[in-house]
């Protein structure tokens, strides 16, 4: 997981150079989303991670597993951009089991999708500076109980699967909480 992390900063840090995306946005990013294009990916993940977890909650989804997992600091995974003087540890993990949108026999059975960020102002300073840049991104959001989870995603390369980026409106820990106490998700 450490090298497709590596292989993904390298990716992002090219994106907001190229686009001049404000470098503190990227200060604290939130968490990892990585993809298990089977049902045995998805397993043998969650068995790989669960020894450097403090915390796992977990949920099904549309008939497919999602694991929200905080990894004991020592265990969290660099994402400290080229251009930052800041230590970037990323310590909570989002797996979730997925088919492939795709048909290729070299395809990998892990992948990390994106990148989550949060923004505790809102998603609007957000929008505004990705419409100035030109930048195209979809809006998207969850709705849990009374709960509303909104993003934005932007594609930063067209490879197959596609890199993305999530600005978020809340933080990953406190969805998975949310859904704890809602009864959609348990802890494991």
């Amino acid at each position: 997981m450490r090298d497709e992390a590596e292989r993904y900063r390298s990716e992002l840090d090219f994106y907001i150079k190229l686009h001049d995306l404000p470098r503190h946005w990227f200060d604290k990013p939130d968490y990892l989303a990585i993809k298990a294009y089977t049902k045995d990916a998805y397993t043998r993940t969650i068995e790989q991670l669960t020894p450097g977890a403090i915390d796992i909650v977990a949920e099904w989804k549309n008939n497919k597993r999602i694991a929200i997992i905080k990894l004991l600091g020592r265990y969290s995974i660099d994402m400290t951009m080229e251009f930052s003087d800041k230590k970037n540890k990323v310590e909570w993990l989002r797996i979730a089991e997925d088919t492939p949108e795709f048909d290729d026999e070299y395809a990998t059975p892990v992948a990390l999708d994106h990148m989550g960020v949060y923004f505790e102002r809102g998603l609007i300073p957000i929008r505004n500076v990705l419409r100035r840049r030109g930048i195209d991104y979809l809006p998207g959001f969850e709705r849990y109980g009374n709960s509303r989870h909104e993003w934005l995603s932007v594609l930063i390369n067209r490879q197959i699967p596609a890199d993305e980026l999530r600005f978020n409106e809340a933080r990953v820990e406190d969805i998975a909480m949310d859904k704890v106490i809602l009864g959609r998700a348990e802890r494991q």
